[in-house]
């Protein structure tokens, strides 16, 4: 049997998603860590993450709502605030 870890998570939000002015944030399961670099826990499912912003983070207390658009692409509305469309980072992004 083959393995192919690469594609397991292709249809998961699980990964490190960038902006297109240069932030990252990444999810593992539950957790996700900041673009600030914070690690908390928020509401996961397969296809979606919500996490409120906590201290340290730009818009504290704004809720932050993920939606996977498909295997690259992730839509994010932090608060009232219109939705943008983030990417999988390109491998070897820290």
């Amino acid at each position: 049997m083959i393995a192919t870890t690469g594609s397991a998570r292709a249809d998961a939000i699980d990964g490190a998603w960038c902006s297109e002015n240069g932030q990252r944030l990444a999810i593992d399961g539950p957790s996700v860590t900041t673009t600030r670099g914070l690690k908390l826990s928020g509401d996961y499912t397969r296809h979606s993450f919500s996490f409120i912003l906590p201290q340290n983070e730009q818009d504290v207390g704004s809720p932050v709502e993920m939606v996977l658009q498909g295997e690259t692409r992730v839509r994010i509305t932090i608060g009232k605030s219109a939705a943008q469309i983030w990417h999988r980072c390109p491998p070897g992004t820290s």
